[in-house]
């Protein structure tokens, strides 16, 4: 399964043409790459500490702690079979 997402350019746009819903965040999990709109970003952090959660499904890496609460971190490759 291989999910993409294209972006088409436009031919003499200058930056201000560029709109938020233009904007993506380009990412690459093995082989593959990947983008999604950059509206539906809310941040991106550096990989916190993560704590091992026993007995759970093979992509869930562990939880890691952001602003105070614990959040999945999950394996995007495993999960997808990538």
């Amino acid at each position: 399964m291989a999910l993409t997402s294209t972006l088409t350019p436009r031919p003499h746009a200058t930056r201000s043409d560029i709109s938020a819903s233009d904007k993506h965040c380009v990412f690459r999990c093995g082989d593959a790459w990947f983008s999604v709109p950059a509206v539906a970003v809310r941040q991106l952090v550096v990989t916190p500490e993560i704590v091992k959660v026993p007995h759970c499904h093979r992509a869930l890496v562990g939880l890691g702690r952001l602003r105070g609460e614990f959040v999945p971190i999950v394996a995007l490759g495993r999960l997808l079979d990538i």
